[in-house]
């Protein structure tokens, strides 16, 4: 019989706790909800959260994190900074995984079935474009925008991948190649076209892509799972949660993964409505918000090669609902034609931002 593991981590919390300068005898109050283990804190008269980072995170990729909080903070963005260590340190390394510890926020989650809340989530989203965009001149700034680049491991079979790089990504990683060496024999007949059918819509994206010039476009260090559960709301300001799926990518594509999630299913009159909260912040230029739809269609297509990933480790029926979320994403390019025009209009404002009035 396996060993009781609670000891193991009660020991491990002290551990980590023991790192800080935090008041009075910090306890763990309880366990908040995620999906990597996080605790409240209590010490003294304060409250903090400690949280647990994935199994693949390593210490740069924490460091950059961390000053990438900290000027977004100082460029007027309200984002939860980690507390640094006795020495100094924005992790500690206990139980062969990294933890580290926060201030509590104020604040509650985002709802997706509340219309202001999506509005507020769209100000946001334009609150860091604006606020990336002041510390661009930052001497650190190269620092963070090399580690974005790359592609960010977040489970074994999950990344965090740019919008514009989702082709590059599945090629590089064989995605394709390797699900088909993974065929079982009932799956000969179902499964290759429906590979077939992603392999198209990737390389037709990369077309696209680059027929739009998005590579040409302004490029910034992006949230990558800029969300209503990532936000804690209190009355219109958000303070944003959780950027350890930071990206390198257009600036506009935080906002198309919002709307990609909610734009079959709020009325058109929203949809403009939250491009205008996003712009009224983010001030992009007009082919900068054109290429949204594009980057709503390349979203899909970055869940149809994870749930690739996916099929590769799941045993049984699961495979089956993997294999029809696949079929069902790697339709983007076709929907991304239809919807084009719509959501074009849906983006642009009525007059340039520039005419508008204060």
């Amino acid at each position: 019989m396996a060993s009781d593991p609670r000891p193991i981590l009660k020991e491990t919390l002290r551990t980590v706790l023991a790192a800080y300068r935090l008041p009075g005898f910090p306890r763990v109050a309880g366990r908040l909800p995620g999906t990597q283990l996080t605790f409240r804190v209590r010490a003294g008269e304060s409250t903090f959260v400690l949280h647990r980072c994935n199994e693949y995170t390593e210490p740069p990729d924490l460091r950059s994190q961390c000053l990438l909080a900290s000027f977004l903070r100082r460029a007027g963005l309200s984002v939860v900074e980690p507390l640094k260590t006795k020495e100094e340190e924005s992790f500690v390394l206990a139980g062969e995984r990294l933890w580290m510890v926060f201030p509590h926020a104020t604040g509650r989650r985002g709802k997706p079935n509340r219309p202001e809340d999506r509005a507020a989530l769209a100000e946001a989203q334009g609150q860091w474009v604006a606020a990336a965009e002041r510390v661009r001149t930052a001497p650190e700034w190269e620092l963070i925008a090399r580690t974005a680049k790359r592609y960010r491991q977040r489970k074994s079979w999950a990344w965090a991948v740019p919008l514009d790089r989702v082709p590059h990504f599945a090629a590089e990683r064989k995605v394709l190649e390797k699900a088909r060496l993974e065929l079982r024999p009932e799956e000969k007949e179902t499964v290759p076209p429906a590979l077939d059918g992603l392999g198209s819509a990737l390389a037709q994206l990369e077309q696209l892509l680059a027929r739009a010039g998005v590579a040409k476009l302004p490029h910034t260090v992006t949230h990558g799972d800029f969300v209503l559960t990532n936000t804690l709301l209190d009355g219109r300001s958000a303070t944003v949660l959780d950027l350890d799926c930071y990206s390198y990518e257009p600036r506009a594509a935080d906002f198309a993964r919002s709307v990609s999630h909610c734009m079959r299913r709020v009325p058109e009159a929203e949809l403009r409505a939250l491009a205008r909260a996003f712009q009224s912040r983010a001030r992009l230029a007009p082919e900068e918000m054109e290429c949204v739809p594009l980057l709503i269609a390349a979203y899909e297509l970055y869940y149809a090669v994870m749930h690739v990933l996916l099929m590769l480790e799941e045993e049984g029926p699961d495979r089956a609902k993997m294999l029809a979320a696949i079929q069902e994403e790697a339709e983007a390019i076709t929907r991304y034609h239809k919807e084009r025009d719509r959501l074009t209009r849906l983006m642009l404002p009525a007059r340039p931002w520039h005419e508008e009035a204060p």
